[in-house]
């Protein structure tokens, strides 16, 4: 007869096992036993509320697929089964389209995405990376960019709740500054530095990547002289007053 196997166990949160007192217990010290395993780091609320009910579901905030249980006073994290994610109204696990994550993250393999699109050849699937982005199922795949993966027009996000691309207004007034006058246009535009205004010398300009404006920086005075410095649009590259023509705003003799 084999020997029994040794039951291998965990301590509840917040505790580690006491090699004197042969408990798990806070404060215990752990020498030079390694401490293994994932570390948990939920909020206080989520290790409150869970612990509350041994039975009880609570989602994990860090990513919509997770979720944790307390059996017997230990905190466990759980994954939901594949194509489904955890929702907060029923506390279970249910397909992902009908789950409203919310401000909890998701992620979709390339495997996940062309297996769901494949049984759902019309679908749209918000994107966790960036608000202007989605997948699209209907979408062909090109070489070169993720399966499915589509793009908000310049200026619009992806709705959620609509499923498709809307220009966000939050201002309710006609006194709002255009989109434009705060943030660059980029589009057909290479990636790098670009003017804030086509042809205008200015303070700021535009970083620009796969034509969307990715930052909007200014220029660092000329500490030399004490001088400020515009953007010059022909050199793509941050010049001194003292070059820019007087009809653009600096020092130098209109030519």
């Amino acid at each position: 007869m084999r020997p029994p196997r040794p039951l291998q166990a965990s301590c509840p949160i917040d505790e580690v096992f006491d090699d004197v007192r042969l408990e798990c217990r806070k404060g215990a010290v752990c020498g030079q036993r390694p401490v293994t395993g994932r570390q948990l780091s939920p909020p206080a609320a989520v290790v409150t509320s869970c612990l509350q009910s041994a039975t009880r579901q609570t989602a994990d905030p860090q990513s919509c697929k997770n979720y944790y249980i307390c059996p017997n006073g230990t905190l466990a994290l759980l994954s939901c089964p594949e194509f489904t994610l955890f929702d907060v109204v029923s506390n279970r696990c249910i397909p992902f389209t009908g789950v409203d994550c919310q401000a909890r993250p998701v992620t979709y393999s390339a495997d996940q995405l062309s297996q769901v699109c494949s049984a759902n050849p019309f679908l749209l699937i918000p994107s966790s990376q960036t608000c202007n982005s989605y997948y699209n199922c209907s979408r062909r795949t090109e070489s070169g960019s993720p399966a499915y993966y589509q793009e908000c027009p310049y200026l619009q996000l992806f709705d959620v709740n609509s499923r498709r691309s809307t220009v966000s207004s939050e201002c309710g007034t006609s006194h709002c500054a255009p989109c434009t006058a705060v943030t660059p246009d980029c589009r057909n535009l290479p990636n790098g530095k670009q003017p804030f205004n086509k042809g205008q010398y200015r303070p700021r300009y535009a970083m620009c990547q796969d034509g969307w404006t990715v930052d909007v920086l200014d220029c660092q005075p000329d500490a030399q002289r004490n001088l400020p410095r515009l953007f010059d649009p022909n050199s793509l590259d941050c010049v001194s007053v003292q070059v820019v023509p007087r009809r653009f705003g600096g020092l130098a003799a209109d030519g």
